[in-house]
């Protein structure tokens, strides 16, 4: 009947934008938010990187404190900001891939194009690290979409999203972020 119908694309269009909009969602591509429940450790990882003014700051707090985090950065700062990755490879960080261009609008994009922006990304990475190490990729703002799903699949990249998230997206003034 039609009920049934318009239910079932109700349900399609649901597991649709979870997929999409659920930074942790699974839907599209196997995507790893949490490590193990039962160990008590947690996953220090930054976005949008490296900054020359806050990047060096949070490298000095690490240091203190003997704690190590992924920066999964933006190929475009990284191109700019070489010697502050070179850093925090030194010091035992790992970076990930962020994209070349951090675009809002990443599920727009067709396979091929996104394939290149990460593949830009993954070759500074490599010729920073010199490591054949996998990369692992943060998508900008955590969406993802079927064509982001084929590019990393083709990539072998581990996808990463994040289990609790500062909502600097939405807010980027310091004073008023929880």
């Amino acid at each position: 009947t039609s009920c049934e119908l318009l239910g079932l694309v109700c349900v399609v269009l649901a597991v649709i934008a979870d997929g999409v909009f659920r930074p942790s969602s699974g839907t599209f591509y196997p995507t790893i938010s949490h490590g193990p429940r039962e160990a008590r450790k947690v996953a220090i990882t930054f976005d949008d990187g490296p900054d020359p003014e806050v990047t060096p700051h949070v490298l000095d707090v690490l240091a203190k404190y003997g704690a190590r985090a992924t920066f999964f950065m933006i190929g475009r700062h990284l191109a700019q900001s070489r010697a502050i990755a070179e850093r925090a490879v030194e010091e035992g960080h790992e970076i990930g891939n962020h994209s070349w261009q951090h675009a809002y609008l990443p599920n727009l994009f067709s396979t091929r194009a996104q394939l290149a922006d990460i593949e830009r990304v993954e070759q500074l990475i490599r010729s920073l690290t010199k490591s054949d190490a996998p990369i692992s990729y943060r998508p900008p703002v955590g969406l993802k979409s079927p064509e982001l799903a084929r590019a990393v699949h083709v990539c072998r990249l581990k996808v990463i999203a994040w289990s609790v998230h500062c909502p600097d997206t939405i807010d980027s003034d310091p004073q008023r972020i929880p």
